[in-house]
């Protein structure tokens, strides 16, 4: 019998639960995250940039979504002290969301700009602190570098209003 996409990722995400014992780092997740689908996906490597990250994102936050349940679940189920306890725990775990998800969204990306051989930086120490630049932060320093070839980009999960 033919395993299908969801099933064959159902196995894979379980096997690698059987492992983790502790939050993996951004980018083991996010490699773990490639490989799985890679395995599972016949087409995640025909699809489009934007299919294929979409792709990597999502199943990425699937993955960290069965992570966090199996080690925060003991935190999540203890009788807590009062509020302040209760407030503070799911304030750490927002926090830990919010910043792996956007962490998840640049590994990707960086994937797929390697992927493509497109030369570029991620985490230039340049102004503004962007999150890409292409090609790279030489190019950005030199005045005589064609500005119609250097790109500064800011990959983030969420627009907020305070961006003009």
């Amino acid at each position: 019998m033919i395993e299908d996409e969801n099933t064959c990722l159902e196995k894979k995400i379980s096997k690698f639960l059987l492992k983790v014992s502790s939050f993996p780092t951004g980018d083991q997740l996010s490699q773990k995250t490639r490989e799985i689908l890679q395995r599972c996906s016949k087409n995640i490597l025909k699809q489009s940039c934007d299919d294929a990250l979409l792709s990597y994102y999502q199943t990425e936050y699937r993955i960290y979504q069965c992570v966090e349940r199996q080690i925060c679940q003991p935190e999540i189920a203890r009788v807590f002290k009062d509020i302040d306890d209760f407030l503070k725990t799911a304030s750490s775990i927002m926090n830990r969301r919010k910043a792996r998800a956007g962490r998840s969204l640049e590994n990707h990306v960086d994937h797929i700009l390697n992927d493509f051989k497109l030369q570029h930086k991620m985490q230039p120490k340049i102004d503004g602190n962007p999150d890409i630049i292409i090609p790279h932060e030489e190019a950005y320093y030199d005045s005589k570098y064609p500005k119609n070839k250097l790109f500064i980009i800011g990959v983030k999960t969420t627009c907020k209003d305070r961006w003009r």
